[in-house]
């Protein structure tokens, strides 16, 4: 769950669904972040990180079961 209190968030669609959330993390931030400034982000279980493609990128994808 992503909850953005202030600030702003970048919704990314394709044919109608959020493809892709984009919210900003502060410089330096080299392990999976699960906040920043204004929102917070909460993974259920069987959700993960991983680095994105650019360096300082996450992606939070679905871990196989």
């Amino acid at each position: 769950m992503l909850t953005v209190e202030s600030g702003g968030v970048l919704l990314v669609r394709h044919e109608g669904s959020i493809t892709r959330v984009v919210v900003p993390l502060a410089e330096g931030t080299d392990s999976p972040p699960l906040s920043g400034d204004g929102w917070t982000l909460e993974l259920s279980a069987g959700w993960s990180f991983e680095p994105g493609p650019r360096a300082g990128d996450w992606v939070v994808v679905r871990r196989e079961r």
